[in-house]
């Protein structure tokens, strides 16, 4: 697995306190449902739909550009049934990589999981930990991607 080096300038990012770097056009909607650990970074024009429910990232992750991460969404009646009160929420764990023009709607992505360019991760998916997304891939509804998977 390539690893990419991020270079941050220092004007085009944002530093938050717990060494964070959010590109300022990055678009961050909700901010008061959204966690994001330290030495994380998120690139420009990526999209933190914190407004659709609640988005935690782990630490030392990448958001790539134009990638858009919203949070999983259920039938009517059931998030009333079995959570009450709670949001929806969206789980990455730490040392996560989603390149550019991903799609992640998913419930859980775990640790040291590569997400491609272009993948879509579909509703309430749950992607564990040690997995390869390939460019492209399409994970579906509800599916399982078993840890160390390749798809």
């Amino acid at each position: 697995m390539d690893v990419a080096v991020v270079e941050a300038p220092a004007k085009e990012y944002g530093v938050t306190p717990n060494k964070t770097k959010i590109h300022r056009f990055a678009f961050i909607l909700g901010r008061r449902f959204i966690t994001i650990g330290s030495s994380c970074v998120v690139q420009r024009s990526a999209m933190l739909r914190g407004d659709m429910g609640e988005i935690r990232v782990g630490k030392y992750c990448t958001i790539g550009e134009s990638a858009i991460l919203r949070p999983p969404s259920r039938p009517p009646g059931v998030e009333q049934q079995h959570r009450p009160g709670r949001r929806n929420l969206l789980q990455i764990a730490d040392h996560t990589v989603i390149e550019e023009d991903c799609v992640i709607q998913a419930a859980f992505i775990g640790s040291c999981v590569q997400v491609c360019k272009g993948a879509i991760v579909s509703n309430l998916a749950i992607v564990h930990n040690c997995c390869y997304l390939a460019p492209g891939c399409v994970v579906p509804p509800g599916a399982v991607v078993p840890p160390f998977s390749i798809r």
